[in-house]
This record gives C-alpha cells, structure tokens and sequence, in this order.
C-alpha cells in the first residue's frame, strides 16, 4: 500500500503552503459509512478475541481505504510491535501526515512527529526503496526549519533516487524547486523528465508497462506537471488516461482531480469541447470545485 509521493506527499503539515501543486489529499464520509462501521467493528471485535496478525493487517488495510486516519495509526502501531517491517513504518508515517492535515495546527505537531519518525524508521530498514525516499525527500522539503525541514538533507535524498531511477529522481528535485519558489529551474527539470521518458519509451503503450510498476501516482504527476509547465501533453494525455482506468477507493488523490487534469490536457490537445466531459465528471463528483468551475468558465463551457 506504499503510496508514492504519497506525493504523496502531500501528507505533511505544511506541504501546501510550499508546493505549487494544489491537489489535495482524498478524503471520505467513513463516520457516516454504516458499511465500513459495521466491518471494522466486526475486524477490532475479532482482533480482541483472537489478536491475529492477518486480523490486524485487513483493519489497517480497510481504514485506509476509507481515509480513517486515526483507526490506521493506532492499528498500525499495534501492528508493527509485531512485524516493524519498512512497509508497515512507511504506512503509519503516511497515516500520520494525512491526519496532520486534518487537525489544528497545533494538534498537528504530534502527528508531524510520528510521520517523521516512522518515515525515518523506515528507511532506515529499506534505504533503497524509492517511495521510501521520496517520502524523506518531501519531509525535508516541505516543512520549516523550526520543524526540522532542511533543503540541503532533502538533496541528499533526491542524489539517492536519482541513483535507482533518473525519471523519479529529476521529479523530486524539480518538487524541491517548486517548494522554494524557483519555478524557472523546476521548468528545466521537469523538460529533462519528459525528455528522459520519451527517449526510453516510443510509445503509450510501453510507457504504461512502466507505469504498471512505477510508484502509484506517477502518472498522475505527470499529468500535473504537464499541464501547469506546458510540456509534451501527449505524454501526459496517456499517463492520466492510465492512473484514471486504474482509479481505485484507496487512492488518495481525488478523482475530480483527474478528471480535472484530464480536461487541461484534452482542451490543449484537442480543443476546448475534447475537455467538456472531463469537466463535468469532475464536477459530478465535486460540485463546488472551484478549479473546475474557473476551467469550465474560461472555456466557455
């Protein structure tokens, strides 16, 4: 369930406030979900009579799905006193920051502490898994000094990705760029990420092979980054068309917002009525989305 840039990322407290990129994190009614109460209560009723390990693994898996932040963190702290695997640190350092972003500032900082820890723990038992790295880059990244960000320690992480995959290694870098304000060299970057990719890949269809494998929001990224830097939307068209087919509850970003990428991308491709049915997916499912809207209006949808 590792999440990527689980842009992730995107988790932290503050990530808002320094990326560019506006896509907030999934969110869902699951206090009111009368099927996912009736479930876990079922699993947490289970796991007290039986403390089974698979037990323990389908509740932190199903409230993550249902973006149930505070039933992952404390399942995921009971489970990784029995299996402190990289995979289950890295989890409970997602369900961290997706919480601080839920709560005050100050009720954030617990959180942020968590998330910082678990992540580091993380690495420090996978130290060679990219989502792993990606995590730290944007912790480092993204949040202030006083909280321990620190630009040079992010670039430190970046040199290590860049070591196992250049495409997600120039990613990270540009982030970093957008985060501290210099959106020209994060331009630059984000041109040598699409370069590298078309050199590689000759077609669609080889590069979702890559994306099947890839960290999962891969493809929406590039999507994003596309479309804000006006760079190779034929690229980005086909890397949105397969994280939109591949759309599952358990993704946290929402999927207005790839219907809403979608449309940026097929308005610049194919004309401003090729982005009318994204637009209204989007709204469908987001009616007050303000991006959307502005979208739709510019347009003249």
């Amino acid at each position: 369930m590792f999440r990527g840039s689980l842009v992730l990322i995107i988790f932290l407290v503050c990530i808002k406030s320094f990326a560019q990129d506006p896509t907030p994190i999934a969110s869902f009614p699951f206090e009111k979900d009368q099927q996912y109460q009736i479930k876990i209560l079922k699993l947490k009723v289970n796991y007290e009579i039986n403390k089974d390990l698979v037990i323990l693994n389908h509740i932190t898996d199903l409230a993550f799905i249902y973006k149930d932040w505070e039933t992952v963190i404390e399942f995921q702290q009971e489970l990784i006193l029995q299996d402190p695997s990289a995979s289950h640190y890295f989890i409970l350092g997602a369900a961290a920051g997706f919480r601080a972003l839920k709560v005050s500032p100050f009720s954030s900082f617990s959180y942020v502490k968590l998330m910082k820890l678990s992540f580091l723990k993380s690495f420090e038992i996978d130290p060679r898994n990219l989502n792993v790295l990606k995590a730290q880059v944007d912790v480092y990244a993204s949040l202030p000094g006083f909280l321990g960000g620190d630009i040079e320690i992010a670039l430190k992480y970046v040199r290590k990705i860049k070591n196992l995959n250049i495409v997600e290694g120039l990613i990270a870098e540009a982030e970093i760029y957008e985060k501290i304000k210099q959106p020209d060299q994060a331009a630059l970057m984000y041109k040598d990420v699409f370069r590298e990719i078309k050199t590689t890949f000759l077609s669609c269809f080889f590069f979702r092979e890559y994306l099947k494998s890839s960290r999962r929001d891969l493809g929406y990224d590039l999507g994003r980054i596309a479309a804000d830097y006006k760079l190779e939307n034929d690229l980005a068209e086909c890397a949105l068309d397969y994280f939109a087919s591949t759309y599952e509850m358990k993704d946290t970003i929402p999927e207005a917002w790839v219907f809403y990428q979608q449309a940026r991308i097929a308005s610049v491709l194919k004309g401003s009525e090729a982005s009318k049915n994204f637009i209204l997916k989007a709204l469908l499912l987001q009616p007050k989305f303000l991006e959307a809207i502005e979208l739709k209006e510019k347009l003249n949808l």
